[in-house]
């Protein structure tokens, strides 16, 4: 492109194309030219299969890349080559934290909060189980008569009355 020097501001800007008006035609027309194409089209990007876990207790990072964790959070898990420290991602926020603090989700897995601390007698009926507030239990049996039979992540199981529990 040329511009002149003029003493004409409106001059200059007319050379460059400033102040005219195109059609909405010669627009979308310019917009299609300027796109380049690829002869063989773009490649198909392979999702990485990221695998969902439940965040089994809270964890409150030292280190700067370290995450923050609450139980019962669901998180996607990006690399787990460490066995002692994983990457996850979840709200938007990536980071490590402990491998064993959490737990591989299940399809079709019930998983249940423990709202008020409790003590139980396990199903075995012989042993006691405190259950935690906050704890994260899983659905071994559906609800029967308002209990329901649970596992813990310590695979202890019990029959906990379902107002204690709830659903994450």
């Amino acid at each position: 492109m040329h511009v002149s020097a003029s003493s004409s501001g409106g001059a200059a800007k007319k050379r460059l194309g400033w102040g005219t008006r195109s059609s909405s035609l010669e627009i979308e027309d310019r917009k299609i030219r300027h796109r380049s194409l690829s002869p063989h089209g773009s490649p198909k990007t392979k999702k990485k299969d990221i695998e969902c876990y439940i965040v089994l207790y809270h964890f409150r990072g030292k280190e700067k890349d370290d995450m923050d964790l609450r139980a019962g959070t669901r998180i996607a898990v990006s690399n787990s080559s460490d066995p002692d420290w994983w990457k996850g991602k979840y709200n938007g926020k990536s980071g490590y934290f402990p491998a064993k603090y959490v737990l591989k989700i299940e399809e079709g897995q019930h998983i249940y909060q423990v709202v008020r601390t409790i003590n139980l007698t396990e199903m075995d009926g012989l042993s006691g189980i405190r259950l935690h507030k906050d704890q994260i239990v899983f659905e071994v049996e559906p609800e029967v008569d308002g209990h329901m039979h649970v596992r813990s992540a310590s695979n202890r199981e019990c029959l906990v009355p379902v107002q204690f529990l709830q659903e994450v």
